[in-house]
């Protein structure tokens, strides 16, 4: 997991013949095949994870609702998009998944306005200026979902999270300048992320908070990552923070409040 959240930020042109070898294995082989799409990026094998992505959306042994809910479609367009920016590989995949006939409405729905966007990203590489490019994505992704778990607008994520990951690569030392980067990336994350195991919109929201923790876009970072936290942990008994994730989050409010204090003397906290 760790691996497949790594490798598939960033566009890759290099061959890796060990990982093509690992892979060759018999015992490989016998993974079901969502696990052998992570374990091809893991790899750096990223046709291979391709092609097995296009092998489950080709499958008619699995309904499409359930593969909808494997999260192949954020696995595949991370890879199109990120690594290897071949929206018109996508839009045909896509376009040909479409068509089965056990497709529910909700997700063709969804399938139509991915293949528009990537349509549209394709016409108009995205070049230059990767952060005010990453900025102006998210805002049309928000837009395009008409509600908190609409999915319509993910194509704009995926492709604002691989610019954004390209501006922080390019500018590692800039420092507290990354601050709003990394928040921006922790939106994004929040929308397509799709791993249990690995939740990176924690991890950028909480890198925004120490980079700055006097910016204001530290007081937003916060505010949006304890919102995102008590929802993860909410279920049928009520909210239940485990105990270190409630003194993170502590650690991180009283970072923040502790940095505004200078500038603020004798005036409440920021942050209840």
């Amino acid at each position: 997991e760790n691996c497949f959240a790594c490798h598939s930020r960033l566009p890759s042109s290099k061959q890796f013949n060990l990982g093509e070898n690992f892979l060759g294995d018999a015992e490989m082989k016998r993974l079901p095949l969502e696990e052998q799409v992570r374990l091809a990026v893991a790899t750096r094998q990223f046709d291979t994870a391709l092609a097995t992505c296009e092998k489950i959306l080709r499958s008619t042994d699995i309904p499409a609702s359930e593969i909808d809910l494997m999260g192949t479609f954020e696995d595949y367009l991370k890879i199109t998009i990120r690594v290897q920016t071949d929206y018109t590989r996508a839009i045909a995949a896509l376009g040909q998944f479409a068509k089965r006939p056990d497709v529910h409405p909700y997700l063709e729905a969804n399938i139509q306005s991915w293949i528009e966007a990537l349509d549209e990203l394709g016409s108009a590489p995205l070049k230059g200026d990767e952060f005010g490019r990453g900025k102006k994505l998210i805002k049309r992704g928000q837009l395009r979902n008409r509600f908190p778990a609409d999915r319509r607008g993910l194509v704009y994520f995926v492709a604002a999270s691989g610019l954004l990951h390209r501006h922080v690569d390019q500018n590692a030392e800039k420092g507290r300048a990354l601050a709003e980067p990394y928040y921006l990336l922790g939106v994004a994350e929040s929308y397509i992320g799709n791993s249990f195991w690995v939740s990176e919109t924690e991890f950028f929201l909480e890198t925004s908070i120490r980079i700055a923790p006097d910016a204001p876009i530290a007081g937003q970072a916060y505010e949006f990552l304890e919102e995102f936290t008590i929802q993860e942990f909410t279920g049928s008994s009520g909210v239940d923070l485990p105990d270190d994730v409630r003194m993170q989050l502590k650690e991180l409010r009283e970072l923040i409040e502790n940095a505004a204090a200078p500038q603020e003397a004798g005036a409440p906290p920021r942050l209840a």
